[in-house]
């Protein structure tokens, strides 16, 4: 997976995915020797917090993030719809799907700048510009498989079958986000 940067670590130092992460540190956070969810730790905490400290420290940490929106999902989960659907013609003629490829480069546009009108929004706007990166060797990039495809006018089924979940990982890691700022 390419990565937007959003990996987490929890209390023992293990990567946690990008929705997953806080909850799991959460839930494994320790507090006066005892983990939030009741059980005993062998570690004992060098200092005793109070749990009101924690969810307060937590909430004003959350408010780094900019707040659901329900467009900003909908741009995400439709550019990843139209993306997969145009990959999947790749071993196609690129000259024969080029109108669908400059549809698809406004559609991510128009999202990447709605993205950006947020406040708070620094992360998306960031995954856009990994997904929309020009790299025609960075199988996480949807504008560098788009740019090969248009290098080789038709990609080969093995190459489109190793990027198009690639690509849906970077896409499902941008609406996952857009998700987790609904819960908070």
């Amino acid at each position: 997976m390419a990565g937007f940067g959003l990996q987490v670590k929890d209390g023992l130092g293990r990567q946690q995915g990008p929705t997953r992460g806080l909850a799991r540190q959460l839930r494994s956070s320790r507090v006066g020797g005892r983990a939030l969810g009741g059980g005993r730790s062998k570690m004992r905490a060098p200092l005793k917090i109070s749990l009101t400290v924690i969810y307060v420290a937590v909430l004003c940490d959350c408010t780094t993030i900019a707040g659901y929106n329900e467009k900003a999902y909908e741009n995400a989960t439709s550019a990843k719809a139209e993306a997969l659907t145009l990959i999947a013609k790749s071993n196609q003629s690129y000259r024969s799907h080029e109108p669908e490829v400059n549809a698809l480069k406004l559609d991510m546009s128009k999202a990447a700048e709605f993205a950006k009108g947020i406040p708070k929004n620094d992360t998306v706007v960031r995954m856009y510009a990994i997904i929309m990166r020009e790299d025609k060797n960075d199988l996480g990039s949807l504008y560098g498989v788009l740019t090969r495809w248009k290098e080789k006018s038709t990609l080969r089924p093995a190459y489109i079958q190793e990027i198009a979940p690639k690509i849906g990982e970077e896409f499902d890691q941008l609406i996952q986000l857009e998700q987790v700022k609904n819960k908070f």
